[in-house]
């Protein structure tokens, strides 16, 4: 399944040039996340020659700004888009999308295309403060790939939810993984978290922090994938 890495800023050069974010382009027609910047968006769905009228879902793991900031552009040149959300997102951001577009609040383990499921929503905190969150998972070639946009909950608990409800192996874990400030203890646990549960490449981007992309590529080694040198994943970047 063709999956590309449409913008993604994970240090501060990225942060002050580009904006802060990540968003991914899926299997043609599916978008998880939309990064901060439309304009950042429109630019990199311009320059990877994706026909906008083309998509029809677009998932939103969490209700934060650096997720959701691309969304509207996306949603006024498409009016055919589904948008997926957890149902603890803010009125405010559910009222907007809804005015012109179809919303399905995702509480539970949902399939919307063959092949491409949403976890549903689960609960995490961030600085105290409740942040329900999913993520996405493709089921192919009896294997799995996990899309994260920050894993507020924690990215071990959200994949033994995804373990007690798919039995097939976790290929590849993608996405942000919100280890930036964690110590280093902390991180070599989670890494081990990540052994434990079968789980075969990684790809640490976003908010997962140089740390811990450090620390998950002295363990994977060539099972880990550089945001530059992906083979599922095409970043566009300038």
């Amino acid at each position: 399944m063709n999956i590309k890495l449409l913008a993604e800023a994970a240090n501060r050069k990225y942060r002050y040039f580009t904006g802060w974010g990540i968003s991914f382009f899926i299997d043609d027609d599916t978008v998880f996340d939309t990064f901060r910047s439309g304009r950042r968006i429109l630019k990199s769905i311009n320059k990877n020659n994706i026909n906008i009228l083309s998509i029809r879902h677009i998932i939103i793991s969490h209700d934060h700004r650096d997720h959701t900031g691309g969304l509207w552009e996306i949603l006024n040149a498409n009016s055919e888009i589904t948008v997926y959300i957890c149902p603890t997102f803010s009125k405010k951001t559910k009222y907007r999308i809804k005015k012109t577009h179809t919303v399905v609040e995702v509480s539970g383990p949902t399939m919307i295309k063959k092949n491409i499921f949403l976890t549903g929503e689960i609960n995490g905190k961030n600085d105290k403060t409740n942040i329900p969150e999913q993520a996405l998972v493709i089921k192919e070639k009896n294997a799995l790939t996990v899309i994260t946009g920050c894993a507020h909950p924690g990215i071990i608990n959200i994949l033994k939810q995804i373990k007690e409800n798919f039995s097939e192996p976790i290929e590849l874990v993608a996405g942000g993984f919100h280890l930036i400030q964690q110590s280093d203890d902390n991180i070599k646990s989670i890494i081990a978290g990540f052994r434990e549960l079968g789980v075969k490449k990684v790809a640490p981007l976003h908010c997962s922090g140089k740390k811990a992309m450090k620390f998950f590529s002295e363990e994977y080694k060539e099972n880990y994938i550089e945001k530059d040198n992906f083979t599922q994943l095409t970043c566009q970047d300038d």
